[in-house]
């Protein structure tokens, strides 16, 4: 089957150039269509780590529990980032500020770790995690692991809070990419402004606003998770306050639509991998955080992006819970022990007005009249133009119950929700298969991302509807027994990125909460829910090791 790599993936025109004909590849699909999914898993000695906890929940959901073609699908899926995405892990082997992990990940086929794919390549695992706490068997190692991105996480963000990407200068890491990008940063006060590209930590420059609520979000989803642990190791660790700090001050800067702190040029073929005159278009202010680039790596088209702000207004309120609890453990003697951390009553006031600002903003400019209906904007400029759209990548606008910013029977939703899954949306799309689904300009017409039947069966209240989705997505990926990043609207025999780990884990995760939902578990052909902490009690600790 034809297949893309990085930068191929990008544009359907590059997928057709490859020369695949399209009645062939019909004509493949339908082969394909019986949902003849294969046990694709590398072998133990040739994953990149290993959790025994990961395999056990795997083996026995997928192998036991669920049916094929599901079941082999999840088996697949849901360990994928453990199985082949670990360039780095090492675990914490003292107290105090060298009581760090570092774990870095890439995102599959491009090797290099980017904030938001990180996040959401291994969140799935605190769910798992959060099962071995309650059943009083804590994966230490997975513990470690987790904790170890979020250091890398915030020891990127201190390296550039503007990027989106970063390489790793390890075997089989990737750097140098991107140099002839022009953005400017200065590398020391009073320096002036050099090309930042020349740190050959950085993979991309792209400045997108979920990138930093990504890290934000891990470090909340584990600290709910095991709140006095999360604590002390972010206290321990030297670079979690001050990229708390970095994050917050650049949130700040970016509600100004004055600032220039950033700016971004790229030779391209397509206008969305750059931004006019280096800025964008111009803006209003309106209390949301501006941002130049979408989840998709896709320039915006108003620099305010309703739900990047929407997944700000949630993670910022998470945050002030975490920084409250750093402050509970902080006391008189932490300024000797945890010098890098003072300052954390100022940083939780600021992260109180962040939201209070963002929520604001939302309510007084991040809905339109479209099509008869009120309904939420994709993006605004705050002059009063807005956009109506909405893109597969998440945050999304069909992901704002996932996020967290309102319910699933909202009313102003379920009317945005009925518009994005249609033709109102430019970028749905349905074809002779029968499936419709999101895509984007970042592959253009007529590509669909299994991600957004994920996200469409994710923020349902339907147990047919979910499993059709479910269903769906079985058959989207045929072609070689994973999830992809987007497959033809005709034809499942083009699609691009046959290594993207942030789906296939995505796809795992919702696997585990259609089974383990008291309604939903018959989506999945289950005749009860499934019980994951009964489940995990059955769980040995002793095969969990780091095998690179």
């Amino acid at each position: 089957f034809p297949q893309l790599s990085w930068p191929e993936h990008k544009r359907l025109g590059m997928m057709i150039a490859i020369g695949v004909d399209l009645f062939l590849a019909t004509l493949l699909a339908v082969a394909a269509n019986g949902c003849d999914i294969r046990d694709v898993r590398p072998a133990p000695k040739n994953r990149t780590f290993n959790s025994s906890l990961v395999n056990h929940v795997a083996e026995v959901v997928g192998g036991t529990l669920l049916a094929k073609p599901l079941g082999t699908l999840f088996n697949n899926c849901m360990p994928n980032t453990l199985d082949t995405t670990v360039l780095h892990a090492a675990v914490a082997t003292a107290h105090g500020a060298a009581s760090t992990s570092d774990t870095f990940i890439i995102t599959g086929d491009i090797h290099a770790m980017w904030l938001r794919d990180s996040m959401n390549q291994v969140r799935p695992y605190v769910r798992l995690l959060n099962a071995s706490v309650a059943a009083g068997t804590q994966d230490r190692i997975l513990t470690d692991f987790l904790f170890g991105v979020v250091h890398r996480q915030a020891a990127s963000v201190l390296v550039d809070a503007y990027a989106n990407a970063f390489a790793w200068w390890g075997p089989r890491g990737q750097t140098g990419s991107n140099q002839g990008d022009q953005t400017f940063k200065e590398f020391e006060a009073g320096g002036g402004p050099m090309n930042a590209m020349q740190d050959l930590r950085l993979f991309e420059r792209k400045f997108e606003l979920d990138s930093l609520l990504s890290v934000l979000k891990l470090a909340s989803s584990l600290h709910d998770v095991l709140p006095q642990e999360a604590g002390h190791r972010f206290l321990a660790d030297a670079s979690f306050v001050p990229a708390i700090n970095t994050v917050l001050q650049t949130l700040s800067e970016m509600q100004s639509c004055s600032s220039r702190a950033y700016t971004f040029q790229r030779s391209a073929q397509e206008p969305t991998d750059t931004l006019s005159h280096g800025v964008g278009f111009p803006c209003k202010d309106t209390g949301m955080v501006r941002t130049h680039f979408r989840p998709s790596d896709d320039a915006v088209i108003y620099d305010f992006n309703i739900p990047g702000n929407a997944m700000a207004a949630v993670e910022l309120g998470r945050l002030t819970l975490l920084l409250e609890s750093l402050c509970a453990l902080y006391d008189s003697r932490s300024d000797l022990q945890f010098p890098w951390a003072t300052g954390l009553p100022q940083l939780e006031a600021l992260s109180r007005t962040l939201e209070a600002s963002i929520r604001g903003g939302i309510s007084a400019h991040g809905t339109m009249q479209f099509n008869g209906q009120r309904v939420f904007a994709y993006e605004v400029d705050g002059f009063g133009n807005s956009v109506f759209m909405d893109d597969a990548n998440v945050p999304s606008l069909l992901s704002l119950p996932l996020l967290g910013y309102v319910s699933r029977r909202d009313p102003l939703y379920l009317a945005t929700r009925q518009l994005v899954l249609s033709d109102s949306n430019p970028w749905y799309f349905k074809g002779s298969l029968g499936i419709g689904g999101v895509g984007g300009p970042h592959l253009g017409v007529p590509m669909i991302w299994p991600m957004s039947l994920i996200v469409q069966a994710w923020t349902s209240d339907d147990v047919d509807e979910v499993a059709m989705l479910l269903r769906q997505l079985i058959s989207t990926a045929t072609p070689n027994s994973l999830i992809h990043e987007s497959f033809h609207k005709d034809t499942f025999a083009i699609f691009s990125r046959p290594w993207f780990a942030w789906a296939n884990t995505f796809f795992g995760d919702l696997v585990l909460q259609v089974v383990t939902d008291p309604v939903m578990h018959s989506a999945a052909n289950l005749s009860k829910p499934v019980d994951l902490v009964a489940l995990v009690q059955g769980w040995s600790v002793d095969q969990s090791k780091l095998v690179i």
